[in-house]
């Protein structure tokens, strides 16, 4: 499974929307903004403080997800305390109790 170290999402940015590397420009925003015509080159120039690599990750974030695939960002949120922790995978039934989690 791929994973993505560019896209972040954090409950204190956008809403919790897949941003890139934690600012305010969401993995939609550069999705619609590629839809409607725009180049990765207008793209750098409306957002000087991205890069290429950033686009087209979040490109291939969007992809994974319009095909179905889980997606696996390698950071939860960008380390604000307030943010939730990822949820926790259950117990099986068949762990030992003895043994931590």
């Amino acid at each position: 499974m791929q994973q993505f170290d560019r896209i972040t999402m954090d409950p204190e940015v956008m809403g919790g929307k897949p941003c890139i590397r934690g600012m305010r420009v969401t993995v939609g925003m550069i999705v619609g903004a590629m839809a409607a015509g725009r180049t990765v080159e207008q793209l750098l120039a409306d957002f000087p403080y991205i890069e290429e690599a950033d686009i087209l990750e979040a490109l291939a974030f969007a992809a994974r997800l319009a095909q179905g695939h889980e997606v696996r960002l390698a950071s939860w949120c960008t380390g604000h305390r307030s943010a939730p922790t990822p949820p926790r995978i259950a117990k099986s039934a068949t762990t030992p109790a003895n043994l931590p989690t």
